[in-house]
Protein backbone atom coordinates (compact mmCIF):
# COMPACT_ATOMS: atom_id res chain seq x y z
CA UNK A 1 0.00 0.00 0.00
CA UNK A 2 1.16 3.60 -0.88
CA UNK A 3 -0.02 7.15 -1.07
CA UNK A 4 -1.46 7.96 -4.82
CA UNK A 5 -2.01 10.63 -6.67
CA UNK A 6 -3.51 11.05 -9.99
CA UNK A 7 -4.01 14.34 -11.41
CA UNK A 8 -4.97 16.08 -14.66
CA UNK A 9 -3.74 19.18 -17.21
CA UNK A 10 -4.41 20.98 -19.64
CA UNK A 11 -2.11 21.71 -22.33
CA UNK A 12 -1.20 24.80 -20.65
CA UNK A 13 -0.59 22.78 -17.10
CA UNK A 14 -3.46 23.85 -15.42
CA UNK A 15 -4.66 21.61 -12.94
CA UNK A 16 -7.80 20.51 -14.16
CA UNK A 17 -8.90 17.55 -11.68
CA UNK A 18 -7.64 15.48 -9.14
CA UNK A 19 -9.06 11.89 -10.13
CA UNK A 20 -7.16 9.84 -6.49
CA UNK A 21 -5.56 11.18 -3.58
CA UNK A 22 -5.77 8.32 -1.03
CA UNK A 23 -3.77 5.33 -0.28
CA UNK A 24 -4.27 1.94 -2.43
CA UNK A 25 -3.59 -1.51 -1.67
CA UNK A 26 -1.00 -2.84 -3.77
CA UNK A 27 -1.86 -3.95 -7.36
CA UNK A 28 -3.27 -2.94 -10.45
CA UNK A 29 -6.12 -0.47 -10.34
CA UNK A 30 -8.43 0.83 -13.07
CA UNK A 31 -9.72 4.78 -12.90
CA UNK A 32 -12.10 6.16 -15.30
CA UNK A 33 -11.92 10.03 -16.64
CA UNK A 34 -15.82 11.47 -17.63
CA UNK A 35 -13.29 14.26 -19.20
CA UNK A 36 -15.14 16.95 -16.59
CA UNK A 37 -13.37 19.34 -14.67
CA UNK A 38 -12.80 19.73 -11.23
CA UNK A 39 -16.75 21.73 -10.67
CA UNK A 40 -18.66 18.98 -12.75
CA UNK A 41 -17.96 21.09 -16.56
CA UNK A 42 -17.05 18.84 -19.70
CA UNK A 43 -13.66 19.88 -20.75
CA UNK A 44 -12.71 21.30 -24.64
CA UNK A 45 -11.49 19.13 -27.49
CA UNK A 46 -8.12 18.63 -27.23
CA UNK A 47 -4.83 17.53 -25.53
CA UNK A 48 -4.70 16.95 -21.24
CA UNK A 49 -1.99 15.31 -19.56
CA UNK A 50 -2.34 12.44 -16.40
CA UNK A 51 0.00 12.76 -13.78
CA UNK A 52 0.65 9.49 -11.38
CA UNK A 53 2.46 9.68 -8.68
CA UNK A 54 2.84 7.15 -5.85
CA UNK A 55 5.20 7.31 -2.72
CA UNK A 56 8.51 6.21 -3.73
CA UNK A 57 8.31 6.12 -7.41
CA UNK A 58 8.76 8.84 -10.10
CA UNK A 59 5.94 10.33 -10.95
CA UNK A 60 4.45 8.96 -14.79
CA UNK A 61 2.71 11.35 -17.07
CA UNK A 62 0.14 9.87 -19.65
CA UNK A 63 -1.21 11.98 -22.81
CA UNK A 64 -4.67 11.68 -23.55
CA UNK A 65 -6.92 13.25 -26.14
CA UNK A 66 -10.37 14.54 -25.58
CA UNK A 67 -12.31 14.85 -28.84
CA UNK A 68 -16.08 16.15 -28.75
Amino acid sequence: AAPVRVTVYNSLGQLVRTLEDDEQPAGAHDLLWDSRDGEGRAVASGVYHCRLEVEGSSPQVLAMTVLR
